[in-house]
């Protein structure tokens, strides 16, 4: 997450939120704080993204995951409710789509 941030030494992740969860995709969103400089404290709303590709766990023979971080507004209670509600009217394309969105894949884990 520090690279992420463009921050030096450790980063702090506060007030994490489950606010996405089904079987093959799972979102949290917090805020991360880092040092930018020795004066200068950096805090960035975030989501973590966990999500299952379907496609390579088939082939490969086990479950295997997608983790991000990406930068987005803080939700409150209702945008977290909007939020699920277009992700479950969305379906397994948005699924995809919210995976494919800019350069947010970080790694790849086998489980």
């Amino acid at each position: 997450m520090a690279t992420y941030l463009g921050v030096v030494g450790d980063t702090e992740v506060k007030d994490l939120k489950l606010i996405y969860n089904c079987d093959s995709l799972c979102i949290f969103q917090g805020y991360a704080i880092g040092k930018v400089t020795e004066e200068k404290i950096l805090k960035e709303s975030i989501r973590y993204i966990f999500i299952k590709d379907s496609f390579v766990s088939a082939i490969s023979g086990k479950p295997t995951y997608y983790e991000a971080v990406r930068g987005a507004d803080y939700l409150s209670r209702k945008g977290i409710k909007d939020f699920i509600k277009k992700m479950d009217e969305g379906g397994t394309d948005l699924y995809q789509q919210y995976l494919a969105m800019g350069d947010m894949v970080n790694e790849v884990s086998n489980l």
